[in-house]
């Protein structure tokens, strides 16, 4: 960004200075003051030479341009007889040049780090450090926050490390929006400080009386379509005239980096998709293809990965959009790749540990899917790629099982249901309650003739490993009443609670009546 010498009078106001020009050369960047002498000297065309008296230009002569700084009291006539091509600008006798020399040579030492500060972002463009760094250099431009939002405002990113009192400013912050009531008051409508730069597209600065801190709004465009908001709050310093150039100059920079990201995010998203949508289609099971394909595409999942899978046919889409609900598993879940996937919203979970072990993430999860309706099937954890489709069928299949059990959860894990599945293909072979264990189906035709739930009880306290309490509390029953029902099994159909073969067979008989449905009238 250059300095010239109207950028600089315009700052010397107060001065009242006037300008005389008797060249063609209009200097476009001055980039330092200096005081002239009486010696001579040689002339730089972008330094602005201070002449304290008359007296300084009987030596002087120059064959380039030259821009001189006097007060009145010079003679005007002089400087034309030895300069032929000059930009002068003279204050008032009054004036004290000394103090105009600190005051111009803070405007150039203030341009210079604001140029330092542009070259900055705009290296951090061209590395790819992302908008957030983009706008906290900013910060060292404006020295006021700064927010930016996307065409809907919603938070993309904003100056960290500050805090002020502004409400609206903090729900932002802590929501990730823009509320409505900063955007549009009936009773505080918004009043626009400066309507031309408003016509002109140019960042404007707004005030209402229900704000605490007045806003500069910039709108960060692509060929008039617009892609996001910039949000500058006037809290650490008044803003200046200069500011609207420099709010505008940050609008072009985060233009340019939005549309870098969409352009890249939307490259790699087709890539990862389409990668992942082979990998679940079982297209590639070569581990030398896929392992250079995750390279190109700078994926590392971890060593513990697993299928999670949306069943869509059964999501709530009436409340909750699938988008936000994709969006949300992505950042709840490590997920490493996603992809609509036929009837199905289908993730790569990839973590360092099993975290389908962690019972506060389980619940949080749980509880999610719960609140939006959103029944998902989970793999058993596995570690390599080529066997995607067999773990997504895994996570598929166990949304089935589910079903046919009538278990209504909203998340199916198959390492709940894998022995479900066996008794399933199992059954394709025949009639696998015929083989049931004699005495599962003995304390079952009693429970049916008694109206009496020792099957049940049974049951619960094989996959509890005999725990008296944890049964109990499965079952929803007191102590003692599990007690009598025990100590009936073992008087009635002689249990030995030590025989394990005898527990484990009757363990499988009863997972193969419940798949089969026959358990239903103790549920």
């Amino acid at each position: 960004m250059d300095l010239g010498i109207s950028d600089i009078l315009g700052r010397l106001d107060d001065y009242n200075p006037e300008i005389f020009r008797c060249s063609s050369h209009s200097i476009s960047n001055i980039r330092g003051i200096s005081f002239l002498s009486s010696n001579p000297t040689s002339f730089e065309q972008d330094i602005l030479y201070i002449c304290l008296s008359s007296e300084y230009l009987k030596q002087q002569s120059a064959d380039t341009c030259v821009n001189l700084i006097c007060t009145s009291n010079v003679n005007l006539n002089a400087i034309k007889e030895k300069f032929e091509n000059f930009n002068l600008v003279v204050f008032d006798e009054s004036a004290d040049l000394f103090e105009i020399h600190n005051k111009i040579q803070n405007i150039i030492l203030e341009h210079r780090r604001t140029n330092e500060a542009l070259g900055k972002i705009l290296s951090s463009l061209v590395m790819g450090k992302g908008l957030q760094y983009m706008l906290e250099s900013s910060y060292e431009l404006l020295k006021n926050p700064m927010v930016i939002t996307d065409a809907n405002y919603k938070l993309l990113a904003y100056t960290k490390g500050l805090e002020f009192n502004d409400p609206m400013y903090n729900e932002i912050i802590k929501y990730g929006y823009v509320p409505n009531d900063a955007l549009i008051s009936k009773d505080s409508p918004p009043i626009i400080v400066d309507r031309e730069n408003y016509r002109k597209g140019k960042p404007y600065i707004v005030k209402m009386s229900n704000l605490l801190h007045r806003r500069m709004y910039g709108r960060i465009t692509a060929k008039e379509h617009r892609l996001a908001h910039l949000i500058i709050y006037e809290v650490n310093k008044p803003f200046e005239d200069n500011d609207i150039e420099l709010a505008n100059m940050l609008c072009d920079a985060f233009s340019l980096e939005i549309q870098k990201t969409a352009l890249l995010q939307q490259k790699r998203v087709f890539n990862e998709e389409t990668f992942f949508t082979e990998l679940l289609d079982g297209k590639l099971e070569e581990m030398g293809v896929i392992r250079n394909t995750a390279e190109i595409l700078n994926l590392r999942p971890e060593k513990k990965l697993y299928i999670f899978s949306i069943d869509l046919n059964q999501c709530d889409i009436n409340k909750f959009s699938l988008a936000y609900v994709q969006k949300s598993l992505e950042e709840m879940i490590p997920c490493c790749l996603s992809a609509h996937y036929e009837d199905w919203i289908v993730m790569l979970v990839s973590c360092e540990t099993e975290i389908f072990n962690d019972k506060n993430f389980l619940s949080k999860l749980y509880y999610f899917l719960k609140n939006t309706k959103v029944y998902a099937g989970l793999s058993m954890c596995f570690c390599k790629l080529s066997e995607t489709r067999k773990y997504f069928l895994q996570s598929v299949k166990a949304m089935e099982l589910s079903l046919r059990l009538k278990k209504n959860t909203f998340l199916c894990s198959y390492k709940d249901y894998y022995i479900y599945d066996i008794i399933e293909m199992a059954s394709e072979k025949g009639d696998l309650a015929k083989s049931c264990h004699p005495l599962a189906l003995e304390i079952l035709e009693h429970d049916y003739a008694h109206n009496t739930f020792y099957a049940e009880t049974l049951y619960a306290y094989l996959i509890k490993f005999k725990d008296n309490s944890a049964t109990a509390s499965y079952l929803h029953i007191h102590r003692n009443t599990l007690n009598y029902r025990l100590g009936r099994l073992e008087e009635t159909f002689y249990i030995n609670w030590e025989d394990h073969n005898t527990l484990l067979d009757l363990l499988l008989s009863f997972k193969i009546l419940e798949y089969h449905g026959l358990l239903a009238h103790h549920k």
